[in-house]
């Protein structure tokens, strides 16, 4: 069995043995300060966001999150100030954004990047890789169900 997720270096949000996922195309530029927002729920003129650091690739090209203090947050803010700071007509459920400067108001966020399809496309290729067998790993036998 594969591990999930590879352990985060101890010293904060440094990830330099990790390369971070980088949507595209074209390829977004991307920092380790820069923070994965998700909007999680709607209702009532309020979104619930999920904020977390951005995410790095594993060796097999899956997202890891990394583990640290505050490396996650859960926060409610006015769904049309959420979506003026992203620059957003309306926002969904599901969506993805790449933002920076999270830590103040959402009104002064910045850099909002919409990744919201290269981030459904992650997850699908995610969840295609744990479902189905790699072809180092299976049977070479050549008995019944060998290819």
């Amino acid at each position: 069995m594969y591990p999930q997720r590879a352990p985060e270096p101890p010293e904060g949000r440094s990830r330099a043995a990790l390369e971070l996922w980088r949507p595209g195309p074209p390829a977004a530029d991307v920092t380790e300060d820069d923070d994965y927002v998700v909007v999680d729920d709607r209702g009532g003129g309020t979104v619930t966001l999920v904020v977390s650091a951005w995410p790095s690739l594993d060796p097999v090209g899956r997202l890891v999150f990394p583990e640290f203090d505050g490396a996650q947050r859960v926060i409610a803010v006015r769904e049309a100030e959420f979506a003026r700071a992203v620059g957003a007509s309306t926002v969904r459920v599901g969506d993805v954004f790449r933002v920076r400067g999270t830590e103040g108001e959402s009104g002064t966020w910045r850099d909002a990047v919409d990744v919201t399809a290269q981030a459904r496309a992650a997850a699908k290729a995610a969840l295609y890789g744990a479902v189905t067998t790699r072809r180092d790993e299976r049977s070479s036998g050549g008995g019944e169900g060998a290819p």
